[in-house]
C-alpha cells in the first residue's frame, strides 16, 4: 500500500514491487510517482514456523530498502502478541519489553527489532502500528472466537476454558475499525510505535451473548 497525497493510495502486488528481489525498478516506478508513505501489507505464504519468522523478517528488510532508497516513510502494522503472556496486554505502553510466547508473536517482535534499528542507523521515518485481536470477515483470529461461533452454527453448546481468574479476556477490534485506524494514522506524519484498540480487555462469554 503506498501513498503519495492525503487522498490518493494504491495497492501494491508482487507483480509492481518484489520485496524479495530486485527493487530498483519498482523503487523508480514509485520515486517517480512521488511516494511519501509505503505500508507493509504483504504476508508469507506460509503463516507458521521458519517460513512465516524468515518470510517476514526477508519482507520487512526488503520494505525498510524501498523506503531508504525513495525516501518515503515506511509504516509497519504489527500485534500485541510482541507481548506474549504479559498481563493486562491492552493497558500495556509502547515501550514494554517486547517477549513473545508463539510463531505469530516472534515474527512480529523480529520484524519490529529489524526495523527499529534500520531505521535507526539509516535514518528512515518509521511508524509501528501495533493491534489488538482483530476479528471480522476474511480473518480467522482469535481461535476462541472463530471456534465459539462455529459451535454456534452447529447448534452445538460452546465450551470455553476457565483460568483460575475467570474466563478468558480479549482486547477485541473488529477489522474495519483497524483498517480505519491504519488509514487515520497513515494520513499524520508520525513516527514512532502507537497502540491501537478499544484500551481494554472484554470477557470473550460476554461477547458472544452479545
Amino acid at each position: 500500500w503506498a501513498r503519495y497525497s492525503d487522498s490518493d493510495t494504491f495497492f501494491l502486488d508482487r507483480s509492481s514491487v518484489d520485496l524479495l528481489g530486485d527493487l530498483t525498478a519498482g523503487a523508480s516506478r514509485l520515486s517517480q510517482a512521488g511516494v511519501t508513505d509505503l505500508v507493509l501489507l504483504a504476508q508469507p505464504e506460509r503463516p507458521f514456523g521458519r517460513t512465516l519468522l524468515g518470510g517476514t523478517a526477508a519482507m520487512t528488510y526488503g520494505a525498510l530498502e524501498l523506503a531508504r532508497t525513495i525516501g518515503a516513510r515506511l509504516v509497519i502494522p504489527s500485534s500485541i502478541a510482541v507481548f506474549g503472556g504479559a498481563e493486562d496486554r491492552a493497558g500495556l505502553s509502547p515501550d514494554y519489553p517486547r517477549q513473545p510466547r508463539d510463531d505469530f508473536g516472534f515474527a512480529k517482535s523480529t520484524a519490529e527489532g529489524l526495523a527499529e534499528s534500520y531505521a535507526k542507523s539509516r535514518d528512515i521515518s518509521l511508524l509501528i502500528a501495533r493491534f489488538p485481536h482483530l476479528y471480522g470477515p476474511g480473518n480467522c483470529r482469535p481461535t476462541v472466537l472463530i471456534n465459539a461461533v462455529e459451535q454456534i452454527r452447529q447448534n452445538a453448546p460452546v465450551i470455553l476454558h476457565q483460568f483460575r481468574n475467570g474466563l478468558p479476556e480479549l482486547d477485541l477490534l473488529t477489522v474495519e475499525d483497524g483498517v480505519r485506524a491504519l488509514r487515520a494514522l497513515v494520513r499524520t506524519d508520525r513516527s514512532g510505535i502507537f497502540h491501537v484498540g478499544a484500551g481494554g480487555a472484554v470477557v470473550v462469554g460476554g461477547r458472544l451473548d452479545g
